[in-house]
């Protein structure tokens, strides 16, 4: 546990909170991302996780993700760290464009906790 952990009423995002994130906001940031990138990460996701994303992008895409996941069960868990960490980076990006809805009030890597920029 981090020391922003609970600040300030903020949760410090973590990227299994991606689950807290609207389906349309969702759809927007996967795009940035290739099959690949979101298959690595997924390795080691929880369930709840792999499925929003899973259900948020087309069924063809849904299928080559899956199959990507299959060929990477055995990729490092650094690599699936940094990709996870893009991914946050990205949403921050998007949080900061006021183009991000989530279920809760997160802080991000870098923010201040006296920040007034809501998700």
């Amino acid at each position: 546990m981090t020391i922003m952990k609970f600040l300030y009423g903020k949760k410090e995002f973590r990227f299994n909170d991606i689950a807290s994130i609207n389906d349309c906001s969702l759809q927007k940031i996967l795009y940035e991302f290739d099959n690949s990138e979101l298959a690595n990460t997924l390795v080691s996701a929880d369930v709840e996780v792999r499925n929003k994303i899973i259900g948020n992008v087309s069924e063809r895409r849904a299928a080559h993700i899956k199959k990507c996941i299959e060929e990477k069960i055995d990729s490092d868990k650094h690599s699936q760290e940094r990709t996870q960490q893009k991914i946050i980076s990205v949403l921050q990006d998007y949080r900061n464009l006021n183009e991000l809805v989530t279920t809760g009030i997160f802080m991000f890597p870098g923010d201040s906790p006296q920040s007034n920029v809501d998700s």
